[in-house]
């Protein structure tokens, strides 16, 4: 594989400078990087931030970068308004680098800028950034997805190579070309939209996409060059805009791209603006109004890039309107619809995807029915929503999901809500909470402290969370180095990804019994914790949980090995070691079990035998069985309890009477069928004409 030479020496030269200076004492903190540009590190919390106007400098190897003592600590870098430009290098091997935001003003990235960003995840792309520097993303592992905004003009060299988690990207129409090794090693990619505008795909462009099964590609390609899908051992179908004839006479395929694609299924003159949208979905739109409704039954179709149908007049949109029979909103499906203000969402969906509505800015009406269960990574990001409520149906809100609405006030919870992943409502610059204790909360109509959200000390040594809280948001307490004890209360039944990352002081920690999920990446560089106790409750344990938590030693877990190995642990990657490499002690239940009241039952009780039920505690799982006693009859004389009085049942009186048998002392007033109080032969008469009829 190629490599280019600039991008070689920047790492040799990392690698030369960490073991030549492996740390430096008296690191300076703030400084310039351009001509009117400046930055500052913060040592607390991880944020570089830069600040000025015009084009920050560019860097030829790592020695230069003016944070460079700080590269490994960095962990948001927050770009300020009148940065137009990111230099070549800037923060090359920024290994615990998360999140990434550029300002408006920012509309070129240089060379290698976030290469080998290994913890990446969030990268705000504002909508005027149209020019990307050869390998800017290259190697950052844990970038989903990407959406490139209207107006650039190519994807150039190994921009998102070895992006190896990469599922989704967006390239605009204004793209012109693809370039080498663009997307190699993206493994997790499984279909790509070819912009409408590209006229050529470049050597190795695709090549190891193992996942890769779809490609959509335009009749605007005029070339697409030797290896652009090699080893891409999964591509099965190719949809085509032009005709057959123009697949074989205007396409110019190298050779061994045609040797791929030759054993492809290509379907022609693939026509993406059908009235179709789903299965069974359909969609139609009033241009009068401006209301684009989708009707039908089950699932809309994800959409990978601009081709949704509505994309050509997409600016025309004012309203959307899923209704009733829709089960689920597609992937990306209204993204970028800019002049989108009304939303309705039937009580037929279950799940809005990710990123349905991102980008919406004028969007203000949203009216969710109640039924929705989950909803998506991004999928409202960047809208204009001033005003939230959430139906009580709503289980997960997905990572970034309402983050960046710089409108948004008032946000509704559901009581019932079980997952509010990492940044759902980060940067939402007007929203309001309820404050306690140095900490922040959204909340239901019913509680305020439903989920922290955050913190308002960044410096705090102690966390005392409200006895209400029922979820830990992600990122909730992300970074806060100084804390040493925090207080989790009973009723909390979620810890979110990241929500205790980089606490880098924090030694012990006890969760609390009805704690279900522990997410990606919750204690992340935690590297001084050394024991954690994880209730008998928690089913799932996310990827990188406990990832660099190099001094956990002991696992005290509330309940059997057997239960232990139930729960779902992500050790994808090995990032869960730290874990599962410690000794795990296996206790007795902490709290007082609360048994469900209506057990399930084992076996059935009868009048000759006893029964089984097992009860399980709705706090921890925990099950036990208890024993169901013999049914007993209801029927005078029925001295056996077989539901039935008979001949047997009169001698079983008659030997009573003689003293000749024993009788269980609740089959005796059974036998007293006159009600006198003892079991005599005047009982023995009644239960004989009973038999005969006569009574």
């Amino acid at each position: 594989m190629k490599r280019i030479i600039s991008f070689a020496i920047c790492m040799i030269v990392v690698f030369s400078v960490f073991q030549m200076f492996p740390t430096r004492s008296l690191a300076a903190a703030s400084g310039t990087c351009g001509d009117d540009l400046t930055w500052e590190f913060n040592d607390r919390n991880g944020e570089l931030t830069i600040s000025g106007t015009g084009s920050m400098y560019d860097y030829n190897d790592s020695i230069e970068i003016p944070w460079f003592d700080h590269l490994s600590q960095i962990k948001q870098i927050t770009v300020g308004d009148g940065v137009t430009r990111i230099g070549n290098c800037a923060f090359l091997w920024a290994n615990n680098l998360t999140t990434a935001l550029l300002s408006d003003t920012v509309v070129s990235l240089g060379d290698y800028a976030f290469a080998k960003c290994l913890s990446m995840h969030t990268v705000r792309i504002p909508q005027r950034l149209t020019s990307f520097g050869t390998g800017c993303f290259m190697l950052c592992q844990n970038l989903h997805n990407f959406v490139f905004p209207e107006g650039t003009k190519s994807v150039p060299d190994k921009m998102f190579s070895e992006c190896g988690a990469m599922t989704y990207v967006e390239m605009a129409d204004s793209i012109e070309s693809i370039g080498e090794e663009a997307f190699m090693d993206c493994v997790s990619l499984e279909k790509v939209r070819i912009p409408r505008n590209a006229e050529t795909i470049e050597d190795n462009a695709f090549a190891f996409c193992s996942a890769l099964t779809t490609v959509y590609l335009p009749s605007s390609l005029e070339k697409i060059n030797d290896d652009a899908f090699w080893r891409s051992t999964s591509l099965a179908v190719a949809y085509y805009e032009g005709t057959e004839t123009e697949w074989n006479e205007k396409l110019d395929l190298g050779n061994r791209t045609s040797d791929v694609l030759s054993s492809l299924t290509v379907k022609f003159e693939y026509n993406f603006g059908a009235d179709s949208c789903g299965d069974y979905v359909r969609w139609s739109f009033d241009e009068k109004t401006g209301v684009l409704t989708v009707y039908g039954n089950g699932d809309m179709y994800d959409y990978f890039g601009a081709y949704t149908p509505w994309n050509s007049f997409k600016a025309s949109i004012k309203a959307v309107r899923i209704e009733e029979g829709v089960s689920r909103v597609g992937n990306y499906s209204f993204s970028h619809c800019n002049n989108l203000s009304e939303v309705y969402i039937s009580s037929t969906v279950i799940e809005i995807a990710e990123s349905a509505f991102y980008n919406c800015k004028s969007l203000r009406s949203l009216e969710i029915s109640d039924g929705v269960v989950e909803i998506g990574s991004d999928a409202f990001s960047e809208s204009g929503i001033t005003n939230l409520v959430l139906p009580e149906s709503v289980k997960t809100i997905g990572k970034s999901a309402f983050a960046f609405c710089k409108s948004l006030k008032t946000v509704t919870l559901p009581d019932g809500l079980l997952k509010l992943r990492i940044a759902a409502f980060d940067y939402c610059q007007s929203l309001e909470y309820t404050e306690s204790k140095g900490l922040k909360y959204l909340g239901s109509e019913n509680n305020p402290y439903l989920a922290l959200i955050g913190s308002s000390d960044p410096y705090m040594t102690s966390c005392e969370i409200h006895p209400s809280t029922k979820i830990i948001s992600g990122a909730s307490l992300k970074g806060r180095q100084a804390l040493t004890s925090i207080d989790i209360p009973e009723g909390v039944r979620y810890i979110g990804g990241e929500s205790l990352s980089f606490c880098n002081s924090l030694e012990s920690i006890e969760l609390p019994s009805g704690v279900r999920y522990i997410d990606e990446r919750t204690f992340w560089h935690c590297e001084k914790l050394k024991s954690i106790t994880i209730p008998g409750s928690v089913s799932e344990i996310g990827m990188g949980a406990f990832y660099e938590c190099g001094a956990l030693t002991d696992v005290y877990y509330d309940g059997p090995e057997s239960d232990w190995k139930k729960i779902a642990i992500d050790n994808e990657l090995g990032f869960n070691n730290s874990l599962l490499n410690a000794e795990i002690h296996f206790m007795k239940s902490r709290h007082e079990h609360s048994w469900d009241e209506f057990p399930r039952v084992i076996t059935e009780a009868t009048y000759t035998s006893e029964g089984e039920a097992e009860y399980t505690c709705l706090i921890c799982g925990e099950t036990k069985t208890e024993t169901i006693p013999k049914m007993i009859s209801d029927i005078p004389g029925d001295m056996d309890n077989d539901g039935d009085i008979t001949v047997k049942d009169v001698l079983s009186m008659r030997r009573y009477i003689a003293g000749l048998d024993a009788v269980d002392d609740e089959m005796i007033p059974l036998g007293d069928i006159n009600g006198d109080g003892d079991l005599t032969s005047k009982d023995v008469l009644v239960a004989r004409r009973m038999i005969a009829g006569l009574e």
